[in-house]
């Protein structure tokens, strides 16, 4: 039969002290700063397009981004009479993937959704514009006569509202 060895609360609390002075010195290891997550419980527990959305957005300033694609995808897939809320949400999800690196694919079709969605807005346009600019840095310039087109289709969308965006 094993022998248990159980430690004794001294030897315990000698542990946890190591344990936190060695979190104190090592300050990539953090956690989840739950203070602010109880904040957003409001907004959890009314899951409306418009406080996914305030989710995404928290997520995305702790540099979570993977959890705030999570939440501006709910919000643009529930914001069915909103469509600034969904187009935004689109956006925003398409930044957190260039945060992410290597995945344009992802971020083009964020923005692809988001141009089908508002085609008269321009920031979709030079969002996709700079996408492809970056892809084109890759594959011997090959897209940057697409990069070109939807900073002209960007630009001319802009113009046309007179200067104001709606």
């Amino acid at each position: 039969m094993k022998t248990v060895i159980k430690p004794t609360y001294e030897q315990l609390e000698k542990q946890l002290k190591e344990l936190q002075t060695e979190l104190d010195g090592r300050p990539e290891l953090t956690f989840h700063p739950m203070q602010r997550i109880n904040s957003l419980r409001t907004y959890i527990d009314e899951p409306t397009p418009e406080n996914m959305f305030q989710v995404g957005l928290e997520y995305e300033k702790m540099g979570q981004t993977a959890s705030a694609i999570g939440f501006f995808h709910q919000c643009a897939e529930r914001a069915l009479h909103n469509d600034v809320l969904g187009y935004e949400a689109l956006l925003r999800m398409s930044l957190c993937y260039q945060k992410q690196g290597g995945r344009k694919a992802h971020e083009k079709i964020a923005l692809s959704h988001a141009i089908s969605l508002l085609p008269d807005r321009p920031e979709a346009y030079y969002l996709m514009s700079s996408v492809c600019e970056r892809q084109g840095r890759e594959d011997n310039f090959v897209r940057w006569f697409d990069a070109y087109m939807f900073a002209c289709i960007g630009e001319e969308m802009g113009l046309n509202d007179g200067d104001e965006i709606p």
